[in-house]
């Protein structure tokens, strides 16, 4: 875990509540009990003391190797600013929870070397689809206030369980700041108190086809909320296949089943020309049957 600057000069223990709200802090000073947390190599005794930006806090796991991961990564575009990708999954874009080596940025470096990579926006470990990765600072906030601003077209294409009732229809409903104890977000009416960060979304879903008692419906999310999609369809009463975690009371767990959700058309300003750029990936197999 790497310290950013937005946590310079907190404790330990806010760092990692932060990052991690869903894990109490007794496992936490557990861990450092048994000599497995570490900042800049040093062994953690204190949870009250400082952090830098640039501090790296290290969790080791006994008897533990990482999930094994897709690595059927697809150039779709690339110049000198930016690449646009088709990621496979499992696959997690940072390092993260159970994926250190097995995701996406230490694998292109190790492909390519240490060339800077920035991506711009998220998809889920789970998620397949257009991924874009800025090769520049500059071409980075570019690309990241255009994301920031919601003038970037996105497009997914999910296969849920059920039936919509129309053709045309969406979600407004708020999604938590941060994961629950499951390791989920959840979506909340802007009125239902709970005393929860909530933060505002909005999802236009368009119904396509539909397959005995499911459906392939595309979805338009106006923002970028974690899990937004998941949770809008899992609220309306139509979970994605394979999202065991948010259509029940199951916990969390990236890599499980394979997730029907597919990041599939894209496009925005190039950051040097301001030239509109638009791609469109291949339908995924769980999209094929259905009509």
């Amino acid at each position: 875990m790497n310290v950013a600057l937005a946590h310079e000069g907190k404790s330990l223990r806010a760092f990692l509540m932060d990052l991690h709200p869903h894990i109490d802090l007794t496992v936490w000073q557990l861990r450092a009990h048994e000599g497995h947390l570490h900042v800049d190599g040093r062994r953690v005794y204190d949870f009250d003391q400082p952090v830098r930006a640039g501090n790296r806090v290290v969790h080791t796991i006994a008897q533990e190797v990482e999930p094994d991961v897709s690595v059927n990564l697809r150039f779709l575009y690339e110049d000198d600013a930016l690449a646009v990708v088709s990621k496979p999954a499992p696959l997690a874009i940072h390092p993260c929870g159970r994926y250190n080596r097995n995701s996406l940025l230490p694998l292109l470096c190790h492909v390519f070397g240490a060339q800077p990579w920035h991506p711009v926006h998220r998809l889920d470990a789970d998620t397949t689809g257009l991924l874009v990765l800025a090769k520049t600072p500059s071409a980075a906030r570019h690309l990241g206030k255009q994301f920031e601003a919601r003038t970037v077209k996105k497009l997914y294409l999910a296969r849920v369980v059920g039936t919509p009732q129309s053709t045309h229809f969406s979600c407004d409903l708020q999604i938590t700041n941060a994961p629950g104890k499951a390791g989920k977000r959840t979506a909340h009416d802007a009125n239902s108190g709970g005393g929860q960060l909530l933060a505002p979304a909005f999802t236009e879903f368009e119904h396509l086809a539909t397959l005995v008692d499911q459906s392939l419906v595309s979805a338009a999310p106006s923002s970028g909320r974690t899990n937004q999609i998941r949770v809008h369809l899992a609220a309306l009463g139509l979970p994605i296949v394979g999202d065991d975690s948010h259509s029940t009371s199951n916990e969390f767990t990236s890599g499980r089943t394979s997730l029907c959700l597919h990041a599939w058309q894209l496009a925005f300003r190039h950051p040097a020309d301001e030239e509109m750029l638009q791609f469109e990936d291949s339908a995924p197999a769980f999209a094929e049957n259905a009509g």
